[in-house]
């Protein structure tokens, strides 16, 4: 069956609005990996990481555990700089965003924290382009939660089943299907204007 046109669209924030290059920097050092060793299934596992993400514990909260974890004596401005340092844009991305933001809402769910989350607020434009965004840390959920979902449908004002939902992680693209979402694993900005064109939004050929 061909899936609808999507009545909204919404996007994951690391690995699909921007790049994270959490194999280098500080992450490595907090979960005793070297670097280029890291895999995202042993970040998201990490009980500080959970925390954080589900808004259990406040920055400062995690600035006293990393400097612990590492022996090192940063102040909060210093840890703030490094804990946010592993960005990269995606140019591609911000075009294409903004040419779907012209045609149907958009929305943003997003495992992140409020350090990440504010910091990537502030300088980019796609996030401030989104109303409402839904992050883990403000609902106190994770992807795959079924409620994490629908509460992302419910932020763009669309039912679920009228949603179309893009992730870099199998298992939370797998969430949202499970709970009648439209959704597909992020490969690159040209597969996903081939997606989005296939279900009928009137975008330009890539």
């Amino acid at each position: 069956m061909t899936p609808r046109v999507p009545e909204a669209v919404i996007f994951d924030l690391g690995g699909v609005l921007i790049d994270v290059e959490s194999d280098r920097g500080l992450w490595p050092r907090i979960l005793g990996t070297a670097p280029g060793r890291l895999d995202l299934g042993q970040l998201v596992r990490d009980p500080l990481f959970v925390r954080f993400g589900r808004g259990a514990i406040g920055p400062r909260e995690v600035w006293r555990e990393v400097v612990d974890r590492l022996g090192e004596d940063w102040d909060y401005d210093t840890f703030a700089a490094r804990w946010c340092d592993i960005f990269r844009p995606k140019p591609d991305m911000d075009a294409l965003f903004f040419e779907v933001a012209a045609r149907v809402p958009v929305g943003l769910l997003s495992d992140t924290e409020p350090l990440h989350f504010p910091y990537l607020r502030a300088r980019m434009a796609t996030l401030q382009a989104i109303p409402r965004p839904t992050v883990s840390y403000e609902a106190g959920m994770l992807k795959p939660e079924p409620d994490f979902y629908r509460l992302a449908a419910r932020n763009v004002g669309v039912p679920v089943a009228n949603c179309f939902f893009v992730d870099d992680v199998q298992r939370n693209v797998d969430g949202a299907r499970a709970v009648g979402m439209d959704a597909e694993r992020f490969v690159d900005a040209p597969t996903l204007r081939a997606q989005l064109r296939e279900r009928g939004l009137p975008l330009a050929p890539g």
